[in-house]
């Protein structure tokens, strides 16, 4: 191991590690080594037994949309096949009610393309959210939106000003107010929670919309109520790995393979190594050292990056002090799984089966 050297070093072996090192090899022509500290790669796609003995769950990551892997599956043409696969069930969202005895099933987009079927269930709590639901899977399908949406996806924060970028959003907006989507200056201002309410008049389907960004947001968070178009209309997109999630990340430790890459786990990096102002490779808790000959990445989280890895001594109080206000208390207390022989029997099959 001291006698390794790397042209990239890549700390942690999570998903962005794995998806970095496809890019810096075929399109960087770097040689790559991942370390981690546990047992194995893929961080969050990870599909393990949970349960029971033979029941295997996603221990992480369960719902996967389409653009996720857009880019991967556009430049590296063999990770389908390799096993990076989506599909869909039946119904993609929903939620039963027990204060009222019903449901509301938002139906897949393979399954229900048009919508149509999903309106006649939200038709049931409201005609007019009915109506609306039609036009914003509409407005969500159209080039336009994909476009936008795929911006501020893919696009480094530095791109997302360029002149193009802002065309793209100009082109969208006349669609947003064709269909009664205008961003105002209330929405845009707004919380999701807030936009929500003041576009959709059930209860019931803003439940179903606030529950999907609650896995990743704050509802009350202001400043973001244009998102809610975004994220409402892409319940019908929501699917799942083939064969549990880590499936997508065999395929790329698949291809990372055949490219060369090296991987290292019960690894854990202590610290980087710093001379003369500039990172050349990294110690590992066992005290050896790997060299790197053009960069190191770290994908920990801002606290480990600067206090753990690089030292307050490298970095300037105006940087310590916002890592140090990044709130991390927002999280999910316990994740419940279950070993089911048959499938539940819900009291609102009597009536949507």
């Amino acid at each position: 191991m001291p006698d390794e050297s790397f042209d990239a070093i890549i700390v942690g072996g999570g998903t962005k590690a794995l998806f970095l090192a496809m890019y810096l090899m075929k399109y960087g022509g770097m040689s790559v080594g991942i370390f981690e500290k546990r047992h194995e790669i893929g961080g969050c796609l990870a599909t393990e037994e949970t349960s029971a003995p033979g029941f295997r769950g996603n221990t992480h990551a369960t719902i996967i949309v389409p653009f996720y892997y857009a880019p991967l599956y556009r430049d590296f043409s063999e990770f389908w096949e390799y096993g990076a696969q989506t599909d869909q069930y039946p119904v993609a969202d929903g939620a039963v009610f027990n204060n009222n005895k019903t449901c509301l099933t938002i139906y897949s987009e393979k399954h229900d393309p048009t919508q149509e079927r999903t309106a006649r269930e939200i038709a049931r709590f409201s005609g007019r959210d009915a109506d609306k639901w039609l036009k914003l899977w509409e407005l969500y399908k159209s080039d336009e939106i994909q476009a936008v949406q795929m911006d501020a996806l893919f696009n480094p924060a530095e791109v997302r000003m360029a002149p193009e970028v802002l065309e793209r959003q100009m082109a969208l907006y006349p669609k947003l107010v064709e269909t009664g989507f205008e961003p105002d200056s209330l929405i845009m201002a707004a919380s999701y929670l807030r936009a929500g309410r003041d576009l959709f008049e059930s209860g019931e389907l803003l439940y179903c919309i606030m529950r999907l960004i609650l896995t990743g947001r704050d509802i009350n968070d202001t400043g973001v109520g244009a998102e809610t178009f975004l994220l409402g209309a892409s319940l019908p997109t929501l699917g799942f790995a083939r064969g549990g999630t880590h499936q997508i990340a065999h395929a790329a430790h698949q291809i990372l393979v055949q490219s060369g890459c090296k991987f290292f786990t019960h690894a854990e990096v202590e610290k980087v190594v710093i001379e003369n102002g500039t990172c050349t490779g990294i110690r590992l808790a066992d005290g050896s050292e790997v060299k790197a000959r053009k960069l190191v990445v770290s994908t920990l989280n801002p606290a480990q990056l600067c206090f753990n890895l690089i030292g307050r001594e490298y970095l300037d109080y105006k940087t310590t002090r916002r890592v140090e206000t990044l709130e991390s208390n927002y999280l999910c207390l316990m994740w419940y799984s279950y070993a089911l022989h048959q499938a539940p029997k819900y009291e609102a099959a009597a009536f949507n089966p």
